[in-house]
């Protein structure tokens, strides 16, 4: 799944755009649009998902993220 920044869904429609048009098999990557906690929140507690790795402010969303990881 890859969730981009709320501030920049249309860079990423496009990214994942590309990579389809290259190959990129249907349901490799998933792009999903939306605020942290309503998009987020999903993907930490839904268990196919083995890892997440993020951009972003360690002082907001990397605690936000541990705080919420449960591991």
């Amino acid at each position: 799944m890859f969730k981009p920044a709320e501030d920049t869904p249309a860079c990423a429609t496009v990214l994942v755009e590309i990579l389809a048009e290259a190959g990129l098999p249907d349901g490799v990557l998933n792009l999903i649009c939306g605020y942290g906690e309503e998009a987020g929140q999903p993907m930490l507690e839904d268990e196919r998902v083995r890892m997440i790795s993020f951009t972003g402010s360690a002082v907001s969303a990397g605690r936000w993220l541990l705080e919420r990881d449960g591991t």
